[in-house]
């Protein structure tokens, strides 16, 4: 009886650690910041820095945007915007050979609905590519070209 419970917290725990080969616990608190982006969305247009933290034990995320006024993104800040969400990680995702190995579907719900879109992590969790879909719209089959770094 003990090896069978045991067996079943095992599995219960590899089940929430890991997903669809990404490590959640590498994920847990980490965040990803872009580089600064000249960049134009939803009317607005301007110097931009993305961020994203990851929270896997209730698998959530914090995005963030950041704009700016200067194209090194230090100077004065012109609007800042964020949201929270949760994030589902599904099967790998390679598009035919156009995405690396390791990228996956993703879904990122809001209180805006879900983006279904994709998630890349280079091997060492330093590097994550993204794209997400239009809101209640079709998956992005496409990753973003943008890399976030792992914020140290």
């Amino acid at each position: 009886m003990k090896n069978i419970i045991l067996f079943i917290f095992v599995v219960a725990l590899f089940s929430v650690s890991s997903f669809a080969g990404v490590d959640l616990e590498k994920l847990d608190g980490k965040t990803f910041v872009s580089n600064c982006t000249q960049t134009q969305i939803n009317g607005l247009s301007g110097y931009v820095i993305e961020d994203y933290t990851f929270i896997q034990h209730e698998q959530q995320f914090l995005f963030g945007r950041t704009w700016f006024k200067d194209s090194k993104c230090s100077g004065e800040i012109v609007r800042s915007e964020g949201h929270v969400g949760e994030f589902d990680i599904r099967e790998e995702f390679l598009n035919g050979g156009f995405n690396p190995k390791g990228t996956h579907k993703a879904d990122f719900t809001t209180d805006k609905g879900t983006d279904k879109g994709l998630i890349y992590l280079n091997s060492d969790y330093s590097v994550l590519r993204i794209s997400r879909g239009l809101i209640g719209g079709s998956r992005n089959t496409m990753l973003g070209l943008f890399e976030f770094k792992l914020l140290q």
